[in-house]
């Protein structure tokens, strides 16, 4: 969910029964937020595309992540895509919809984070045909070049194991939640990089075996501090716990 203003914007991801395998075009909607907090539906409402997860706003649009399907071993999902909802224009018309060229390859649109106008990170990527591994690319563009997938830049290649899976730039640096440790890379990166500090799971806990099931990183309370000019937006990976749950059951059946 998102709040701009008096009006709270949810999504819905649409699933036939309780399994993994249909999927069906989302639906964010609109409610009005009342003086004493009630939530009256807006009538108001757009689809995107199918399992979708995020609700990342900037610029009073929102931009939604979907994965296009389920989660697949060995390839994407045709149908995946980023779309955009413009709320100055909350109707089908004002949705954007952003495709990779090869996603079957390239993978799903698994997360977003945008700091600015000129520093964009995009995450896509698909499980190899074991769910072994998580093979994709962390890729820095621009708002002016969202629309144009050819003109990223990949910062971060990305072939590791775990489940949870999530990016957030803060203005000094830029997290990974990277399946199972956390990579984090300074700065604003916009060409390839190495991670400057990861953290592994036994830094984070004393469960050799372990594994994350969610992040969440909390905006300080005076954005610029110490000469650090951060990213005022705190980010949550709850909406990611599915996918990560999700993924573990798969990789489990594959193993009989």
């Amino acid at each position: 969910m998102t709040v701009v203003g008096s009006k709270l914007y949810a999504l819905f991801y649409v699933n036939k029964g309780s399994g993994y395998a249909t999927y069906y075009d989302s639906v964010v909607a609109r409610f009005a937020i009342s003086a004493r907090g009630t939530l009256t539906y807006d009538n108001a409402y757009v689809t995107v595309g199918k399992n979708s997860f995020t609700l990342d706003l900037y610029d009073n649009k929102l931009y939604v992540c979907s994965l296009g399907g389920m989660q697949n071993a060995g390839s994407g999902n045709a149908d995946t895509n980023l779309c955009i909802v413009d709320l100055a224009n909350f109707t089908q018309g004002g949705v954007t919809k952003v495709t990779l060229s090869n996603p079957t390859q390239k993978g799903d649109f698994r997360d977003i984070s945008i700091l600015d106008a000129n520093n964009v990170y995009i995450f896509a990527g698909h499980y190899d045909s074991g769910f072994a591994k998580l093979v994709g690319s962390v890729y820095h563009t621009t708002i002016a070049d969202i629309t144009a997938p050819a003109n990223w830049t990949e910062v971060v290649a990305v072939n590791d194991p775990g489940y949870l899976w999530g990016i957030h730039a803060d203005g000094s640096r830029l997290w990974f939640v990277k399946g199972t440790p956390i990579a984090v890379y300074d700065g604003t990166p916009t060409t390839a990089v190495t991670a400057s500090r990861t953290f592994s799971i036994t830094e984070m806990s004393d469960y050799t075996g372990g594994n994350l099931n969610s992040a969440c990183f909390i905006a300080p309370s005076i954005p610029a501090t110490r000469g650090l000019n951060l990213a005022v937006a705190s980010k949550s990976l709850a909406s990611h716990i599915r996918l990560a749950k999700e993924a573990r059951e798969l990789a489990e059946k594959a193993k009989k």
